[in-house]
């Protein structure tokens, strides 16, 4: 049952977070990478969830449920202190926000 719980309450909340975010934040011409990334990167985190997870249980017991719901716990804190509402914004007003520094960084031609 708490498993259940857990896939609920990851899909309704921090499961998607990245994608939205992702999509919201990047300009055009990079959303495509970006989101391919942002994929690899979330499907990985769940791999390594997966692959220590029974090993963990094993080891520290019901303690694993602790050492998960902090991580869960500081990543609520890091999205509530450093990432922007986006509300209400229009895609340029948010390009403005973030600022175009994959441009600045790497030049036009690099990432077009």
């Amino acid at each position: 049952m708490a498993l259940v719980m857990f896939i609920v309450a990851f899909a309704a909340s921090f499961g998607p977070l990245p994608f939205l975010v992702a999509a919201e934040v990047l300009p055009m011409r990079y959303r495509g990478v970006g989101l391919t990334i942002v994929g690899v990167i979330a499907h990985a985190a769940s791999l390594v969830v997966v692959a220590v997870f029974l090993s963990l249980e094993k080891s520290i017991g019901a303690g694993v449920y602790f050492v998960f719901s902090c991580f869960v716990a500081t990543g609520a804190v890091f999205v509530y202190a450093r990432v922007p509402e986006t509300r209400g914004l229009a895609l340029q007003e948010i390009d403005a926000l973030f600022g175009d520094t994959a441009e600045k960084k790497f030049g036009s031609e690099a990432v077009a």
